[in-house]
């Protein structure tokens, strides 16, 4: 019984030994550090939530802001509480009457009132267009 112990013990030895050999040899992190990589696709999509670099986001990044002067419609439904139809509306407001002068100037356009105004105002710009 003694020997077999003794075995057993001896090959959870060799077997630590030889693993721990093994993650040397494959630059395994040291206790404590943490080794990441990541190719650049990755990166841009950790950094901006997105997996392909090319589309829009589904939502506004904190901080993130959209000109209401020039975005397209697509870019516009980023926006809280503003959907297709809402979108379009802004654009066709914008291509009839011209650049808004303010940010408040958007509640001119027909469906966007005080209160959805307040819950994106923080949102929004114009731009250069002042």
């Amino acid at each position: 019984m003694r020997r077999k112990t003794v075995l057993v013990l001896s090959l959870a030895a060799c077997a630590l030994f030889l693993g721990y050999t093994l993650l040397w040899a494959l630059g395994a992190p040291e206790a404590g550090e943490l080794k990441v990589e990541a190719r650049p696709a990755e990166s841009a999509a950790l950094l901006t939530g997105r997996d392909d670099p090319d589309t829009l986001p589904g939502e506004l990044l904190p901080g993130q802001t959209v000109d209401i002067n020039t975005a397209p419609v697509e870019e516009l439904r980023l926006l809280p509480g503003i959907g297709e139809v809402l979108a379009q509306a802004i654009v066709d407001y914008r291509q009839t009457n011209g650049p808004f002068d303010s940010p408040e100037a958007l509640m001119e356009v027909p469906g966007i009132g005080k209160g959805r105004f307040e819950g994106l105002a923080e949102k929004i710009t114009i731009g250069d267009n002042a």
